[in-house]
């Protein structure tokens, strides 16, 4: 077979496009196969010798080692051999020889920020979306001991501007997405996304703003926050449960109507041991999530009770302990909110409340040095409004694994 038809094979013959709208590219030589089947690349010509021009001894011993080099790059590249692509789409074999590369390069990445080495957390801008390797499509495995945790931060009071709750403060949500101070079980920064849902005043309906990159580098929502004022907000700063994607959709806060959720923590086991649970929701439930993640899930659960009229309160409970029970281990500190009310879970993981006139804050770890600041008990429940604070036990009978 001459090398046009064996290129035409490929799918890649001189003056046909690798798809409707897309240029055509020149026909690639497959040269000289060896024995084990690998095309060889042709040697390179030594250096012409004109008159009066002697060619060094070593030139063409090191034109042939500069050419088996190459071959050998490509080999450790992972690229089969050029005869093995006869009816292989070209562009899929490299899409995958990319993928893993990148995939390696991304648990680099991420291995570095597991050892608190982050050197690129001072930055605050837009990342640059060729070479950000933090936005990872899926979250790799974390060293053994590690539990991915988040962070969020709930508020309810006068309109404040949304930068003087989530960036302002010396320990805010953004600075609490790179150094964190009271990850429990693990985790070492929270930056597989984030995002905010808030009320503007005399409004009754949320906005939302959700990105799957690192707050730090998102320099829009700075501008954003700076300019919005709120009066109530639910927060939050991702890190992905294991193998769970990276999305948009996947980050909290998760919403309808007028409530905003967050979940901080894991759901042990997913997703298997929460399957019956599952199954209690409408089909529709379930196919329409707003990602694959434990936390989308839980969502639905809740979501599900107070569509049926149950008390907020005893929903969020209700679904807690449930999955508690069928997923042993899990973490569960849940955040659902609205512009009248704020309840959260501390189920293995920190939680803070600080009362205020007429305001309260929730969230996971203290935003200042406020000495109002309460750290509620674990495994226990906490539903606030502008005038009240209520805590009480969930399970106290119940002893940490």
């Amino acid at each position: 077979m001459g090398r046009k038809a064996a290129a035409d094979r490929a799918g890649m013959g001189e003056g046909r496009p690798l798809r409707p709208g897309h240029r055509s590219i020149p026909p690639i030589s497959l040269g000289r196969r060896g024995s084990d089947g690998r095309a060889r690349q042709p040697r390179p010509a030594p250096p012409a010798a004109g008159p009066g021009r002697r060619v060094p001894a070593g030139a063409v011993a090191a034109g042939r080692a500069a050419a088996g080099r190459r071959r050998v790059g490509v080999a450790r590249l992972g690229l089969p051999a050029l005869s093995r692509l006869q009816g292989v789409p070209v562009q899929g074999v490299l899409r995958g020889v990319l993928r893993r590369g990148l995939q390696d390069a991304a648990g680099r990445v991420v291995r570095h920020r597991q050892g608190g080495r982050a050197r690129h957390l001072p930055q605050l801008g837009p990342p640059d979306p060729a070479a950000d390797l933090r936005r990872l499509p899926v979250r790799p495995r974390p060293p053994a001991g590690l539990t991915p945790v988040c962070r969020h931060l709930g508020y309810l009071g006068p309109a404040v501007p949304l930068a003087d709750l989530l960036l302002a403060p010396p320990h805010s949500l953004l600075r609490q997405s790179y150094a964190p101070q009271d990850m429990r079980h693990g985790g070492t920064i929270n930056a597989d996304g984030f995002g905010a849902g808030w009320f503007a005043p005399g409004e009754k309906a949320p906005v939302r703003y959700r990105r799957a990159v690192p707050m730090w580098t998102d320099s829009g929502f700075a501008s954003l926050a700076a300019a919005t004022r709120a009066t109530a907000v639910v927060a939050a700063a991702r890190s992905a449960t294991v193998g769970m994607p990276v999305v948009e959709t996947a980050s909290a806060p998760f919403a309808e109507g007028s409530w905003l959720f967050s979940h901080n923590g894991v759901v042990r086991g997913w997703p298997d041991s929460v399957s019956l649970l599952a199954q209690r929701l409408p089909v529709t439930d379930l196919i329409t999530l707003d990602a694959p993640t434990d936390a989308a899930l839980l969502w639905a659960l809740v979501r599900h009770r107070l569509r049926a009229g149950q008390d907020p309160v005893d929903a969020i409970e209700a679904v807690m302990l449930e999955v508690a029970a069928a997923a042993p281990d899990s973490r569960l500190n849940l955040l659902l909110g609205n512009d009248e009310l704020l309840v959260a879970t501390a189920w293995w993981h920190s939680l803070w409340v600080r009362p205020g006139p007429g305001a309260v804050t929730v969230a996971s770890e203290p935003i200042d040095d406020d000495p109002a600041w309460v750290a509620v008990p674990d495994h226990s429940i906490v539903f606030a409004s502008k005038t009240t604070v209520d805590i009480r036990p969930l399970d106290p009978g119940r002893q940490e694994p």
